[in-house]
């Protein structure tokens, strides 16, 4: 059987030269992020009433996920239970969905030195940019969506994450296929960063358990007609689709598939895991079986209050993007408070230390490179409009 050949794998070029240019640009600002770091430190050592302010980036108008309501609900609980010693502030900030312009919001909340850490930025591609800028200034970053291997991979001393990488998403995806028994897997991926990386990472896993992959096809970002790459799909024998893309247009692949009368069950990451897939995709989304962070089923005691109060608050199930932000906000108040200081060099080495931590998502741990150890993937099969935990 001849198998097809995967594409080029640009992705780690694409980071090589963002990188290169990012610390390019940051060289000739050395002084100014040094002043940056200092004055955030000599501010962070005083002792007065004023609030600790955290910085939040994220898209305004982003009408997928609910982040901003997790951030909220976590400051709300931070400092109704008082766990520092002074009330958390937020200042927020709008990022765009143009690269260069986020990049300079990056730069705006670097120089406000009354920060004293930063979470956010929608996904890989933004937050590896604002991390070197970050890193630089001296300023405690945490990414609560930012998936990519590359994130934690330069040595930042500043730079964290809260949620898996992709390369283990992309492992526990190949083994369940294998455990279902699949022999041959179509691969269909958007043509951005998290597509490229996401189903190479993939690619890779299950080619080496012995699945065949004998369609692997991209689609752009303005395509809406997929009839004619569904067309090609559906003379290709296989046992399920593996799409490495977001909602909503990875809803309305699956919808106009299931339209033309396919009959595969798709496979995806954390990016499917939206009230939108069901909104787009309708009964065409039944059966779409995903792997991501957080599950409201799961009876963990931090979970369920959680789910309780979110309900409460905002009168919907909370999703992986609220849980994601709210356990991103909760870890950081937590390092403070262990650390006696919001100073972040002292901060950052205790996110480092910190093992099974209580999170609404599961326990994990932090890992000296600012990644996460011992998180909890789950598998979650879409019935009727809703997600549902599956057996392993």
């Amino acid at each position: 059987m001849t198998l097809v050949k995967m594409p080029v794998m640009n992705f780690n070029r694409l980071v090589l030269i963002l990188t290169v240019l990012s610390i390019t640009l940051s060289l000739g600002s050395c002084d100014r992020y040094r002043r940056q770091l200092e004055e955030r430190h000599a501010k962070a050592e005083k002792s007065d009433d004023s609030t600790i302010k955290v910085g939040i980036v994220w898209p305004a108008n982003l009408k997928a996920g609910l982040f901003r309501e997790g951030i909220e609900m976590a400051l709300n609980d931070i400092n109704r239970e008082n766990v520092l010693p002074r009330p958390m502030e937020l200042v927020w900030y709008d990022e765009t969905m143009d690269l260069e312009t986020s990049r300079k919001v990056a730069k705006r909340v670097a120089a406000n030195t009354d920060l004293s850490a930063v979470i956010g930025h929608l996904d890989s591609r933004r937050a590896i940019s604002a991390a070197i800028i970050y890193n630089n200034s001296g300023i405690v970053f945490i990414s609560p969506l930012a998936s990519s291997p590359y994130l934690t991979n330069y040595g930042f001393g500043y730079v964290f994450r809260n949620i898996p990488s992709d390369k283990e998403i992309a492992r526990r995806l190949a083994e369940f296929a294998g455990h279902k028994g699949y022999t041959r897997i179509a691969i269909l991926y958007h043509r951005d960063t998290y597509g490229i990386s996401f189903s190479g990472l993939f690619y890779e896993q299950v080619r080496n358990r012995g699945i065949e992959v004998p369609f692997y096809k991209q689609y752009v970002f303005d395509t809406k007609d997929f009839r004619p790459l569904l067309a090609e799909l559906d003379m290709v024998p296989i046992d399920a689709i593996f799409i490495a893309d977001s909602v909503p247009s990875a809803a309305e692949v699956i919808r106009q598939y299931h339209l033309m009368g396919g009959e595969n069950i798709f496979l995806g990451g954390k990016n499917l895991d939206s009230e939108l897939l069901w909104d787009v995709a309708d009964k065409a989304a039944n059966g779409t079986v995903i792997a991501t962070t957080f599950s409201p089923e799961y009876q963990g005691e931090a979970t369920q209050r959680f789910v309780h109060d979110f309900r409460a608050w905002y009168g919907k199930e909370p999703d992986f993007v609220a849980a994601q932000a709210y356990d991103s906000l909760r870890i950081l108040a937590h390092a403070f408070a262990e650390s006696g200081t919001t100073a972040p060099i002292v901060v950052s080495t205790t996110l480092k230390l910190i093992k099974n931590w209580d999170g609404v998502s599961g326990d994990y741990s932090m890992s000296p490179s600012g990644d996460i150890v011992n998180k909890s993937i789950w598998f979650k099969e879409m019935r009727n409009g809703k997600y549902h935990i599956l057996e392993e």
